[in-house]
């Protein structure tokens, strides 16, 4: 696309003629009604932000921005201009792209709440950073609708994690094309780096992941994989107990449904009213566990030997171990030493779309503990939960609650004899188990990197 051009539904058509008609129409409420069609948003943001305006120095980073600057004619213009939903798609596939869409608006609304319990001094970015998140899957649903029924058929299956059934079905993770066309569209900054899951590291950045992975759990009446971590996640970046969370989190969804009830065709949602911490079932058993490639680690290890920079290397192995080794989540923390002491901080991910937390790990390094041990030396470890009682004490218990599993592999990255950083692999589900043979190619993969690492030296 060389333009945003997703399709908007017909209801937003009607809404933005009767708006035009009112001759008391605030830029509020038309902001308000780019935000129920996040295709016509996307499409509107980009006529802004690529308009010159003399008057204008500072980016437009807000759909209250953009809507002032277009204003409800040409907006309902550009509107009529795009491709309808009801013309251009079939059910199902027509309602679960309402769907998407819908999924979307509920998350510009949990983003809003998100910034403004932050005390944020511009909330109307982080509102339209989350609800354009799932630029990506909009995108797809527009050019690849029959592979996007087939993702949502298969993570509507139980035991199927998301990121595993967009990996079946794309061979990637849609968050890839969502930055790609970001980028490539010149949208706020803020949503760039949100959906670069290498870049969005402080809570600034990650509050539209937050807030994306809210409004999924609540669709999915907070059946879905790791529901209650992403809650617990948001009581500590907010500063809230849980019941007032789950409070203001009912409200949203009632104010949701109140405005919207018949744009998206929704089932009613689920609140979570009295719902206590610990009441939220675990997911169910994986009913898809990721295969070893061979063809893929033979891939990975040739890149790793022609890598010529540090991070291209990290990169190789990283996807090394995903791809070729069938891991669910490889994350490489960098080391770091200042005055302030010794730590961990996430730098590059794989498998963990799904799963705020991941995003902006940083682990204080304390003796004893089992990486200040493993970044000694360059040493691969197998951690095998209560099977190995030793090495489980010396797991950090945020490491360990943060992924839900005491089972992982991993290996101290070292540039000669200086500590690179830690990488970190493991399966979601005790019922995929590690193996043996796993281990030995993750020791071979880590080992070939470790000597290439050396080779370059600091580079």
């Amino acid at each position: 696309m060389i333009k945003p051009e997703l399709a908007v539904l017909a209801s937003t058509i009607e809404r933005l003629e009767a708006l035009e008609d009112d001759p008391r129409l605030s830029a509020k409420e038309l902001e308000h009604a780019l935000t129920l069609d996040p295709a016509l948003a996307i499409a509107v943001l980009h006529r802004a932000v690529h308009i010159h305006h003399r008057h204008i120095d500072s980016p437009i980073t807000t759909l209250l921005q953009a809507a002032m600057m277009i204003g409800i004619t040409p907006i309902l213009k550009l509107a009529r201009e795009l491709p309808c939903a009801e013309d251009k798609l079939r059910e199902p596939h027509l309602g679960m792209y309402k769907t998407a869409l819908g999924r979307a608006a509920l998350s510009g609304l949990f983003g809003l709440f998100i910034a403004q319990e932050r005390r944020e001094l511009e909330p109307g970015e982080i509102a339209l950073s989350s609800l354009l998140a799932p630029l990506g899957e909009l995108a797809l649903w527009n050019v690849a609708a029959a592979d996007m029924y087939e993702l949502e058929r298969l993570r509507r299956q139980a035991g199927v994690h998301p990121q595993q059934a967009a990996h079946i079905v794309f061979g990637t993770n849609i968050n890839d094309l969502g930055h790609t066309l970001a980028e490539a569209w010149g949208l706020p900054e803020l949503l760039q780096t949100t959906l670069d899951l290498h870049q969005a590291l402080t809570p600034r950045q990650t509050a539209p992941i937050l807030a994306s992975r809210l409004a999924w759990h609540a669709l999915g009446n907070w059946q879905t994989p790791r529901a209650e971590a992403d809650l617990r996640a948001c009581t500590r970046q907010l500063d809230l107990d849980f019941n007032a969370l789950t409070q203001e989190i009912d409200d949203i969804i009632g104010e949701f449904e109140a405005q919207t009830a018949a744009i998206y065709n929704l089932p009613v949602l689920q609140v979570l009213g009295n719902t206590q911490m610990g009441e939220i079932p675990p997911p169910p058993s994986p009913s898809v566990c990721s295969a070893p490639d061979q063809d893929w680690i033979t891939l990975g290890q040739h890149r790793i030997e022609r890598a010529v920079m540090q991070t291209d290397i990290i990169h190789a192995l990283s996807k090394t171990l995903y791809n070729g080794l069938g891991m669910d989540r490889v994350v490489f923390a960098r080391y770091s030493s200042n005055d302030d002491g010794e730590r961990l901080e996430t730098e590059f991910l794989l498998g963990t779309d799904y799963e705020y937390g991941f995003h902006n790990i940083c682990l204080p390094l304390g003796e004893g503990q089992l990486f200040s041990q493993l970044l000694k030396k360059p040493v691969a470890v197998w951690g095998r939960g209560p099977d190995d009682a030793r090495l489980a004490k010396l797991v950090p218990r945020a490491l360990t609650e943060l992924s839900g599993t005491d089972r992982f592999f991993c290996l101290s990255l070292f540039a000669g004899d200086e500590p690179v950083g830690i990488v970190y692999a493991d399966r979601r589900h005790p019922d995929c188990a590690l193996t043996e043979q796993q281990f030995a190619a993750f020791k071979r993969v880590g080992i070939l990197a470790i000597k290439r690492l050396k080779a370059i030296g600091t580079r």
